[in-house]
């Protein structure tokens, strides 16, 4: 069948890469030729344009920002009005398709018989992929679910669930759409009144990481709400490694489990590099091993993207630094960095007075720009860039687009191949280099 290209054009409007509409099924290939440094092919996972999975003559007219793992993409899709909708799921490119994980026809496990009404974007990890769902009617069923390598949905934990460390089951309507996955495990935050908390299901069994009987590491008393916040939020999973946002009175901080016991990685006592003082906010942490990634804000009116790796921090982008390509620093970034082997990808703009945003990458050791609004997708002006909090694997990054038109669609960005001799040498007759 023969596909239209699609294309990327640069401010100058000159075409920089001709594309496909293809899914994700075929990066493979496409990654094997050698390519110019600093060009970031684009593909096409899903738009408005394409036929929705589970019901006919129906296509996307809503996604939710998608999450990466390998050569998977998942995301949350919606054909239809919010409150009536044709069709609405949890959806995965995979092998050059789009499968469904969940959807609207889709009984609730352990349920009351009753499919799922409400769902939101998942989190992926290899073959795995968890999310939240919800019936919202009484019976009021509620949870986090996953789904392994195609097998049947399990529940993580739901309205059903005995709260570890605490008393009774699960509160309905406070589970936290933000989950994470990884090898197998789950975490999860639930705000349940007096059973807040940050929970696992780490080799099959939940239990607590921090609720309010917890101590604060490196600070005093335990966990608790602060007024208007929550005492949990914005949980990351990397194999048994859980961290997550967690406040108390005057207190705020991203805490781990590394070391099997629990402590402050950054909080409000902690320095920022590059001169933005104290931490007065911190948001979003991205876990990868033993290495963070976070957004913060600071008391000298600097915000960044900062970056912890073997102990240390340092700026990954913040206020003072220089956007690639603009005579302009970011003044702006948005919470939900994504951190993988080392890299970090994130989005950020000079500042609201400006009407332009990109999405850039801390890559191989460099600053660069993957896309922003002064490119074009198949002739649309883009208006605004959403990731989520496991937009990167690898080389890819997975992002959300919302045109000028109001449309929508779910793309990759696939870093060139950093070629390490060959071509470096000077010899292009042939390339005998390797890959990052």
């Amino acid at each position: 069948m023969k596909t239209s290209q699609w294309e990327v054009r640069g401010s100058n409007g000159h075409a920089v890469y001709l594309l496909q509409p293809i899914l994700l099924g075929l990066l493979a290939s496409m990654c094997l030729a050698p390519r110019a440094y600093g060009q970031w092919q684009i593909v096409k996972i899903a738009d408005f344009n394409t036929p929705i999975p589970g019901v006919q003559n129906h296509t996307f007219d809503y996604f939710s920002a998608p999450a990466i793992s390998g050569d998977s993409v998942a995301f949350y899709g919606r054909s239809g009005d919010f409150h009536g909708p044709n069709q609405a799921g949890v959806f995965v490119a995979e092998n050059g398709s789009l499968r469904i994980i969940a959807d609207i026809f889709t009984p609730i496990p352990s349920g009351s018989g009753f499919d799922f009404a409400r769902l939101d974007a998942p989190s992926i990890s290899g073959n795995q992929i968890s999310f939240w769902g919800q019936y919202p009617a009484f019976p009021l069923q509620e949870g986090i679910y996953t789904e392994t390598g195609g097998g049947p949905l399990q529940v993580v934990a739901d309205v059903n669930t005995m709260i570890p460390g605490g008393t009774g089951t699960f509160a309905a309507g406070a589970f936290s759409a933000i989950q994470s996955t990884d090898s197998g495990n789950v975490a999860i935050v639930n705000s349940g009144p007096g059973q807040e908390g940050v929970f696992a299901k780490i080799n099959g069994n939940l239990r607590a990481i921090a609720n309010l009987s917890t101590n604060i590491p490196g600070g005093q008393g335990t966990f608790s709400i602060p007024s208007g916040s929550l005492a949990f939020d914005e949980v990351t999973l990397s194999g048994v490694n859980v961290a997550f946002i967690g406040r108390g009175a005057g207190q705020e901080g991203v805490y781990s489990n590394i070391g099997g016991s629990l402590r402050a990685e950054i909080d409000l006592n902690t320095v920022l590099p590059g001169g933005g003082g104290h931490a007065t906010l911190l948001r979003s942490p991205s876990l990868q091993g033993e290495d963070l990634a976070f957004f913060a804000f600071g008391e000298a009116s600097v915000e960044g993207i900062y970056v912890k790796q073997s102990g240390m921090l340092r700026v990954a982008a913040d206020s003072h630094t220089p956007i690639p390509g603009r005579q302009a620093n970011f003044s702006q970034f948005d919470v939900y960095p994504s951190l993988d082997g080392g890299n970090v990808a994130f989005m950020g703009s000079p500042s609201f007075a400006q009407p332009y945003e990109g999405i850039f990458a801390y890559y191989s050791g460099a600053l660069v720009k993957v896309i922003d609004t002064d490119d074009t997708l198949s002739g649309k002006t883009i208006a605004h860039f959403i990731l989520g909090p496991r937009a990167l694997s690898g080389h890819e990054v997975a992002f959300k687009v919302v045109f000028s038109d109001f449309s929508q669609g779910i793309f990759v960005a696939v870093a060139p191949l950093n070629f390490q001799d060959g071509f470096e040498s000077g010899d292009t007759s042939a390339w005998s280099g390797t890959t990052n």
